[in-house]
């Protein structure tokens, strides 16, 4: 697929998130550790880029603890995938509801492992001093930090998406995140124009940006056309509306090619 890459691709693990080739990250939403182990196995047969842990979702999600004890048992499995950990604010579309300072602890605690390559945090799930104190704990740690920002109802003008994605570049993200969801084809066309100008004007580093939903679902296949550097694939479970399965995706950028 012929692509726009990012001026500043970053390197996770052996691969670059910018670079020529869009990643693709499976999330696994599992509540045990046995179903997270069997998850994370199946997922790392489709050869993705990333495994996303959807960690929102598991039965020990306020236990900062024994979330990086389960990450240490469970990266494994992940094979040659990087992980993306995600405790997702309940606001922009989390499992339940978590205190800030249990997410940061969290965070702290798993990227503390080695066993994290990136991890997502929302711009607007914190204050700004909580919102360096992740940064901090990330470059700390060597882990590329997500800011990203979430619209289930709507989607946002134009150049209110390119105001957040560079709010987010502007407070720190390694990696700048926007999801929005669509009620007309006209909403989809905005966020790739929105995805367009951000990498080709204001975003310098890797972006994710994707259109939710059956109508925004050719966002996921084609976006990387546009500049979005990264997409997420549904495995055994979607973690999102909109989310095309892994094999399928894969056969249709083979088609593009």
């Amino acid at each position: 697929m012929n692509r726009i890459v990012c001026r500043r691709p970053l390197k996770i693990g052996e691969k670059w998130l910018g670079g020529t080739q869009v990643f693709t990250c499976i999330p696994v939403t599992s509540t045990t550790q046995a179903d997270l182990r069997r998850d994370i196995r199946s997922a790392a047969a489709l050869h993705p880029d990333a495994i996303e842990w959807r960690a929102d979702f598991y039965d020990q999600a306020d236990q900062p603890d024994a979330l990086a004890d389960t990450l240490r048992a469970i990266a494994p499995e992940a094979g040659g995938a990087a992980i993306l950990f995600t405790l997702r604010a309940q606001k922009e579309g989390g499992a339940k509801f978590i205190p800030v300072p249990t997410r940061i602890e969290a965070i702290h605690a798993c990227c503390r492992t080695g066993l994290v390559a990136m991890a997502d945090f929302e711009l607007r799930g914190g204050s700004a001093d909580e919102i360096c104190s992740v940064r901090d704990i990330c470059r700390e740690a060597k882990t590329r930090l997500i800011l990203s920002s979430h619209y289930f109802e709507n989607t946002p003008p134009e150049e209110e998406l390119r105001r957040v994605l560079s709010a987010e570049q502007e407070a720190g993200a390694d990696i700048c995140k926007c999801a929005v969801m669509p009620q007309s084809f006209e909403d989809v066309l905005t966020l790739m124009r929105a995805t367009y100008r951000a990498r080709t004007g204001d975003i310098e580093g890797p972006m994710i940006t994707m259109s939710m939903g059956e109508l925004g679902k050719i966002t996921r296949i084609i976006g990387g056309s546009f500049g979005s550097d990264l997409t997420f694939a549904a495995g055994s479970n979607a973690s999102a509306p909109g989310q095309v399965p892994a094999q399928t995706l894969a056969r249709l950028w083979e088609l593009l090619q």
